[in-house]
């Protein structure tokens, strides 16, 4: 993302130059830019049980950074249906919680569980 912002300016303040006007009266400009950091390597497809996240004993901000489609919003949910309802049996049981649909359970059935 640096990378396509520094390049962008770099090509508006070319255009903007006296130089692109008429390129002969004044020398380019060399600009560097810092090499772009390593990608975190992506978790794998599947998890473990014991790498799961627990919804049971979650916190709401644990929830939001550990299940896709789930904002802090929906996660402050799911603590409170779990607050009032007790602890979930299934995770299927998390359709019950408004904001939380079916298409959020099954895209995240491979990163929670119940215990």
């Amino acid at each position: 993302m640096k990378a396509i912002l520094a390049s962008s300016l770099l090509a508006l303040s070319l255009v903007a130059s006296p130089s692109f006007a008429n390129p002969t009266i004044q020398p380019t400009k060399t600009v560097t830019t810092a090499a772009k950091p390593a990608a975190k390597p992506q978790p794998a497809a599947t998890a473990s049980k014991s790498t799961r996240l627990n919804i049971n004993t979650a916190n709401a901000e644990q929830i939001a950074q550990g299940l896709s489609g789930v904002g802090l919003k929906k996660a402050q949910a799911i603590v409170a249906h779990r607050k009032t309802n007790g602890p979930f049996k299934t995770v299927a049981e998390l359709v019950e919680v408004k904001g939380i649909g079916p298409a959020i359970v099954e895209r995240n059935l491979d990163k929670m569980a119940v215990r």
